[in-house]
């Protein structure tokens, strides 16, 4: 189902890496496997009737703007089922369930830094070159909540090359996603969240939304950061009933959640956020992307 609407934010999703997909029981055949361990209470589902039917819709979504992902695995938590690229890693955090019960979910990883994402210059020659953000990575998932719903959650790390700073990176991470209600059901909920899980210690430069969000009728919005430097924009649509963020404060290790509130929608609705992180010079930035969708009968 594609809704009427779409924004840039939904289109952005046309920027997944392409490339063939193939079944995780490719490694049977003698190509390397290149599946990650998965944390204790996951399970990998990829090759049961469940897991390739998710993947296949996955790859569908993808397919109709125009791109094809790479190499999918299907990882079974209790939380639901997270479609993710073959090569990604794991971390675990707790989720809390409509009941109010907590429970152990699996959050997929930001992919390591590649080899050169040093800055280009460095000493007196660093403070005459223009600071610029220097794509680093990217990648797609997509959460399902049993039959109801699906969200699609992508991110784009960049760090800041020629910040001209002897002591100090920045990394920047752009989350987006769009929650699908599965039909005839209805898509009640949707969250992204991004928090510091591994690499060099964080603190904050910048965030955005700033603020929640309530409204009547859908309209197009941007989300941007502006500290160190500004540069880094994206459009998306914002539609009725509300969104929300959290934060942690300042000085503690980054963390960021954006919910999309909306009980018994059919239509598809996007999230969107950006933050930026500082790290001691040489430092890398890892963070863990969690997601979640919550739909019902009605």
């Amino acid at each position: 189902m594609v809704f009427a609407r779409r924004s840039r934010a939904a289109l952005v999703l046309t920027l997944l890496v392409s490339g063939v997909v193939l079944s995780s029981s490719a490694a049977l055949a003698g190509a390397p496997d290149r599946r990650q361990p998965l944390p204790k209470g996951a399970t990998d589902i990829t090759d049961a009737a469940k897991g390739q039917k998710l993947v296949r819709e996955a790859k569908e979504r993808y397919a109709q703007r125009g791109y094809k992902a790479g190499e999918l695995r299907a990882v079974e938590d209790a939380t639901g089922i997270l479609i993710a690229p073959i090569d990604t890693k794991f971390t675990t955090y707790t989720a809390t369930l409509e009941d109010g019960s907590k429970v152990t979910a699996v959050a997929p990883l930001t992919a390591d830094d590649p080899a050169g994402t040093e800055d280009e210059a460095a000493g007196a020659n660093a403070a005459l070159l223009t600071p610029t953000w220097k794509f680093i990575s990217n990648n797609c998932f997509t959460k399902s909540d049993g039959p109801w719903a699906v969200v699609d959650h992508c991110y784009y790390k960049y760090k800041l090359a020629n910040d001209g700073n002897a002591s100090y990176d920045w990394y920047a991470l752009h989350r987006y996603g769009t929650a699908y209600n599965n039909s005839p059901w209805v898509l009640d909920q949707a969250k992204i969240r991004a928090y510091r899980s591994g690499g060099s210690s964080q603190s904050w430069a910048d965030w955005n939304p700033r603020a929640n969000w309530y409204g009547g009728n859908c309209s197009t919005t941007s989300v941007s950061i502006s500290t160190p430097i500004g540069g880094l924009s994206q459009s998306f649509e914002r539609c009725p009933e509300q969104v929300t963020f959290s934060k942690t404060s300042p000085g503690t290790q980054p963390d960021y959640t954006q919910t999309w509130f909306g009980l018994g929608t059919r239509g598809n609705r996007e999230v969107n956020f950006e933050i930026a992180v500082r790290v001691a010079q040489g430092g890398t930035a890892s963070f863990a992307i969690p997601a979640s969708v919550v739909g019902s009968a009605y």
